[in-house]
C-alpha cells in the first residue's frame, strides 16, 4: 500500500481460470514431448587409419588358409580313398596258349583270364575273335561290336581273385549267324610256316569291381611271325581303362 491507496487483487475466478490454463498447457506439454534417449557423445578414434586395412587384410589372410586347409584335407582324402580302391580292386589279366593248328581242324586258341586284384569282378563279359591276317597287312580289329562277324561270347558273371578261367576259342567265320567254324587248310598252315601269315587272337573284356565302377580290357596275342605290321599293331591294341 503506498500513498494511501490499496493495491487491488484480481478477482479470485480469475486466478483460477490462469491456474488451470497454465496446469492444461503443462500437461499438454508433457504428453507431445516424449522422453528423448541421451546417446553418448562418439569420441573420436585414435587408431591410425592403416590400422583398419591391416584388420581386414589379415581377416582375409585367416579365410583363405581356413579354406585351403579345408581343400588339401579334402584332396587328401580322395586320394587316400583312389589309393585304397586301386589296392582292392579288381585286375584282369589276360593270357595266350599255343593255338591248336592241325589241318583240316578248326583253329583254335586257349585263352586264360586272370583276376590278379584282392576282391571279385563282377558282371564280367567280353567278345574274342581269332582270325588269320597277313604279315604285312593291318589288322582291322572287327566283329567285337555286333554279332555275325566272328565274335565268340566270353561270360562267366562273376571271377573271383586268384582263380584263372581257360577257355578254348574257335575262330568263326565272319557273316555266319551259326558261328561257321574256320578250318586250317594245307596252304593257310604252310603261310603259317613260312611267317607270311599270323594268328591273332583279341577281344574286348567288361566288368565292374566291387566299388560300382566299371573297368574295361582290351587285348591282342599273335602267333606266327614276330616281325610285320600285323603283329605290331595287335601288340599296340592291347590298352586298360584309367578307371
Amino acid at each position: 500500500m503506498r500513498n494511501g491507496q490499496e493495491k487491488k487483487e484480481p478477482p479470485s475466478h480469475q486466478t483460477t481460470l490462469i491456474a488451470n490454463s497454465t496446469a492444461t498447457a503443462t500437461g499438454s506439454e508433457n504428453k507431445s514431448n516424449k522422453p528423448v534417449p541421451i546417446l553418448p557423445e562418439r569420441l573420436p578414434s585414435n587408431r591410425p587409419h592403416w590400422a583398419d586395412s591391416a584388420i581386414a587384410i589379415f581377416t582375409f589372410l585367416i579365410l583363405i588358409t581356413y579354406i585351403s586347409a579345408n581343400y588339401f584335407q579334402w584332396k587328401q582324402s580322395k586320394q587316400t580313398e583312389t589309393a585304397l580302391h586301386l589296392d582292392q580292386r579288381a585286375w584282369i589279366d589276360v593270357s595266350f596258349g599255343m593255338p591248336v593248328l592241325k589241318e583240316n581242324s578248326p583253329i583254335s586258341v586257349p585263352i586264360t583270364v586272370t583276376n590278379t586284384g584282392k576282391t571279385a569282378a563282377k558282371t564280367f563279359e567280353g567278345y574274342i575273335v581269332i582270325a588269320s591276317v597277313k604279315r604285312e597287312d593291318e589288322p582291322l580289329f572287327g566283329g567285337l561290336d555286333k554279332p555275325g562277324e566272328g565274335r565268340v561270347p566270353m561270360r562267366v558273371g562273376i571271377l573271383l581273385p586268384n582263380r584263372p578261367t581257360s577257355v578254348m576259342f574257335v575262330a568263326v567265320k565272319p557273316g555266319t549267324q551259326n558261328r561257321e567254324q574256320v578250318f586250317l587248310t594245307p596252304s593257310l598252315n604252310q603261310e603259317i610256316q613260312n611267317g607270311q601269315s599270323v594268328i591273332l587272337a583279341y577281344g574286348r573284356i567288361n566288368y565292374t569291381d566291387i566299388f560300382g565302377t566299371k573297368h574295361w580290357i582290351k587285348f591282342c596275342g599273335s602267333h606266327g611271325a614276330l616281325i610285320g605290321v600285323a603283329p605290331k599293331k595287335c601288340s599296340s591294341y592291347n590298352d586298360i581303362d584309367n578307371d
